[in-house]
């Protein structure tokens, strides 16, 4: 399953780590992302070139990767994209999406009440 930024942009998930695309290469091919962490002040970077080999650069200053916090991104897409394509309620949308996260997402969790206010792009409108 993709996984996106709230506005919407994917994220490229490698090795743990969350990234978010930054630009292209002097060939317009080779493609760089970042760090998802930078309100850390994270210095991860990754290359990705037409083959699809990833070559990592930088370092993400110390602090581990986060198998929940993909979990968590990729259930957040979840809501929004079903807040998008059908007329649920916001309660059973979240509760459907939620229902197969383990137990430390469901720690990690924002309340049910913040999910209730994830922007959509409708609600943006």
């Amino acid at each position: 399953m993709e996984v996106l930024t709230n506005r919407n942009k994917p994220i490229f998930i490698h090795e743990g780590y969350q990234y978010i695309f930054d630009k292209f290469g002097a060939d317009q091919v080779t493609k760089f992302y970042r760090c998802r962490r930078r309100d850390i002040h994270c210095k991860g970077r990754i290359m990705v070139s037409i083959n699809g080999v990833i070559e990592v650069t930088g370092n993400h200053g110390g602090y581990d990767e986060s198998p929940v916090g993909i979990e968590i991104a990729r259930t957040i897409t979840n809501v929004k994209k079903r807040a998008m394509d059908t007329m649920e309620a916001p309660a059973v949308a979240i509760n459907q999406c939620i229902e197969h996260l383990t137990v430390a997402g469901k720690g990690m969790l924002s309340s049910v009440n913040n999910l209730k206010q994830v922007p959509t792009e409708s609600s943006a409108s």
